[in-house]
């Protein structure tokens, strides 16, 4: 008995270990580059845009909120609290990490984030883009102000984690992650989305109906369980 489940072990062993070779496809600088790029289309009501008016759901926020909403995102501070002057939106308290999720799983995201300071003055930096799943891209700023990043990922995401990677530290000692102007997410295609753990219980159900087929029927059930770890 024990045999015939390790074959069951080794599938699930490798269904694991294909996430952990999920990457970062491509990385865009330029807003078009990304929108031209892309397979799955933006649409205005997953989008989300900074400050009083603008295309899709708007985030409006001055002072301090624990977390906001618009389109498919919702944006929180690991540590604290958000803070907003209108169209940028920051952290409470300098070196925090804003967390985006996302109420339907994507392939692909575009947003405009600097450094500032406590002022929203922006200073030269770069920030750490944290995809779960798929890996890490960087953003470079200048002291010039907002720069946009955006990215393609081979497997849906459903968080990213933006945080301080490096600072000007003669400009300030307290840097922010600031976000500004707009988010722009692509949903992963309905066909490419499995149910959450699916893969893993059709193994499991196939290696249990193996394990009581009679001789003759085990051929057909092997021939299933190949087909689902590849």
């Amino acid at each position: 008995m024990s045999g015939k489940f390790l074959g069951l072990g080794a599938a699930l062993a490798l269904l694991v270990s294909g996430s952990a070779s999920a990457t970062i496809l491509n990385v865009y600088t330029t807003q078009a580059a990304y929108l031209a790029d892309l397979t799955v289309n933006v649409q205005n009501a997953d989008t989300a845009t900074f400050g009083p008016s603008g295309p899709g759901p708007l985030i409006n926020q001055t002072g301090v909120a624990s977390s906001l909403s618009g389109g498919l995102t919702t944006i929180a501070a690991v540590a604290d609290q958000l803070f907003g002057n209108g169209t940028v939106l920051s952290t409470n308290i300098s070196g925090d990490t804003i967390v985006l999720t996302f109420s339907q799983p994507l392939r692909a995201l575009g947003f405009f984030g600097f450094v500032t300071d406590e002022t929203f003055a922006a200073i030269a930096g770069s920030l750490k883009v944290d995809v779960a799943g798929s890996g890490i891209a960087t953003l470079t700023n200048t002291a010039q102000g907002p720069e946009f990043i955006g990215f393609t990922s081979d497997v849906s995401f459903s968080s990213v984690q933006v945080s301080i990677l490096t600072f000007d530290s003669n400009a300030t000692s307290a840097p922010f992650v600031t976000l500004t102007e707009s988010i722009l997410p692509s949903r992963a295609p309905v066909s490419n989305v499995p149910a959450p753990g699916a893969a893993a219980v059709l193994v499991a159900m196939a290696a249990t109906a193996w394990a009581a087929a009679a001789p003759g029927e085990k051929g057909g059930l092997t021939a299933l369980l190949w087909g689902l770890q590849t």
